[in-house]
């Protein structure tokens, strides 16, 4: 019995309260030791369980923490490669240059493609806006929940109570 995944001990659990049952509700001393047995043995194997998810969270916590990191150093570097290009820009334009080439690297200035940039969505003509908006309401859960606690039905909400497994 030592070995029992969760399953397992649920089942032997089912199988000896069906052996109590036929026995019409007397508990005989070989029942009563499986029952403390299994008992026993589920406290073990929900344990072990537990100190895996604990685990499992403290790890995703360092994950969490080097993707903080390494998110930042990415940040640093991405600021400071665009820094150095805009003095590059700013040095070019000053002196007049389009194109430098070296060795290994070729920078140059070139013309993109003309983009649009909206200034004022108010004043852009109608023509130019979609023929249908969609408009959306979001719904505010906060104020449902104080409705519902304080009493008043709101159709097509209810509190539901969850119960989650906390490990500490």
């Amino acid at each position: 019995m030592g070995n029992l995944n969760l399953y397992g001990i649920e089942k032997e659990y089912l199988e000896i309260a069906n052996q109590l049952i036929e026995a019409g509700g007397e508990i005989s001393e070989e029942l009563e030791e499986a029952l403390a047995i299994n008992r026993n043995d589920l406290e073990v194997k929900v344990s072990k369980y537990g100190y895996v998810a604990l685990t499992f969270d403290n790890e995703v916590d360092a994950i969490d923490g080097e993707i903080s990191r390494l998110t930042e150093l990415k940040n640093k570097r991405i600021k400071a490669k665009e820094s150095l290009l805009l003095r590059v820009r700013t040095a070019m334009d000053l002196y007049g240059v389009k194109k430098i080439e070296s060795n290994n690297i070729k920078l140059m200035l070139v013309r993109t493609k003309p983009v649009v940039v909206i200034e004022d969505e108010d004043a852009i003509p109608k023509k130019f806006k979609p023929k249908k908006t969609v408009v959306t309401y979001p719904i505010s859960k906060t104020a449902i929940k104080e409705a519902l606690d304080a009493g008043l039905k709101v159709k097509g909400a209810k509190l539901v109570e969850n119960e989650k497994l906390q490990i500490k």
